[in-house]
C-alpha cells in the first residue's frame, strides 16, 4: 500500500502487516502493542532529528525489518548531525523508558512497567555495533569524518562481525543453560541477517 503525501511517500509492505499480525496472534497482545508503539516512536525520533537538521525525507517504507527512511538528494548534513540523527531513536526510547518508570511509580500499573522494559531493550539492541543498527550508523558517520572510507568500512565490518558472534554465543549459552527463549532466538537470527546483508542506509543515514 502506498500513500502519496505532498512532500513524502509512505509505503506499507505486506511483510509489515504480516509480522504485526503474527505478533498479535502468537504473543501477549499488550506486549505486542507496546513493542509496536515503541518501535514506531523510535522511528519518530529519527524523523524529528531529520526535520531538525532540515534533512527532509522523501520516502518512508514500513517492512518486516523495520522502517527505512530515504532522504531527498539535496538533504546534506554534517557528520555530527548524521551521528545525532542515527541516535534519535535511542533518545526517544530513553524518554519513553523514563516516562514508563515514573508512571509506574505513580500508579503501580503493570502496563507502565512493560513500557519501561520494552524501551530499555530496544535501545540496548540498537546500541550493538551491528550493520544497519543505530550505533553502527553513528559510528559510520564518525569514522568517515577523516575521509578514509576504506578504513572506516574495515573497522565497521570487524565491529559488526565481532558483535554478531558474541551475541550468537550468548544466545546459544542462554538457550542451553537458562531457558528456550523464542524472542531471543528471533533477535539473534535478525542480527545475523543484518550482518550478512550488503551495506545499506537504514533511516536514510
Amino acid at each position: 500500500m502506498t500513500i502519496e503525501l505532498p512532500r513524502v511517500t509512505l509505503r506499507f509492505r505486506f511483510s509489515f502487516f504480516a509480522v504485526l499480525t503474527l505478533m498479535l496472534l502468537c504473543g501477549n497482545e499488550a506486549v505486542a502493542l507496546c513493542c509496536f508503539l515503541s518501535s514506531a516512536l523510535h522511528e519518530c525520533g529519527h524523523l524529528l532529528l531529520l526535520l531538525l537538521f532540515r534533512a527532509f525525507p522523501e520516502d518512508v517504507t514500513f517492512g518486516a525489518g523495520g522502517v527505512v527512511i530515504t532522504r531527498r538528494r539535496d538533504a546534506l548534513v554534517s557528520y555530527g548531525a548524521e551521528c545525532l540523527i542515527a541516535l534519535g531513536g535511542i533518545f526517544m526510547n530513553a524518554l519513553l523508558s523514563l516516562s514508563g518508570l515514573l508512571l509506574y511509580r505513580a500508579t503501580r500499573r503493570e502496563i507502565w512497567l512493560l513500557l519501561f522494559w520494552v524501551n530499555v531493550f530496544l535501545p540496548a539492541l540498537n546500541l550493538l555495533p551491528v550493520r544497519s543498527l543505530d550505533a553502527w550508523t553513528a559510528l559510520s558517520a564518525l569514522l568517515r569524518r577523516n575521509g578514509d572510507d576504506a578504513h572506516a568500512q574495515k573497522v565497521l565490518k570487524n565491529l559488526s562481525n565481532a558483535a554478531t558472534i558474541l551475541f550468537v554465543a550468548f544466545t546459544v549459552v542462554y538457550l542451553i543453560r537458562v531457558s528456550r527463549n523464542i524472542s531471543l532466538a528471533a533477535v539473534c537470527v535478525y542480527l545475523i541477517v543484518l550482518n550478512a546483508r550488503p551495506d545499506s542506509s537504514r533511516n536514510g543515514e
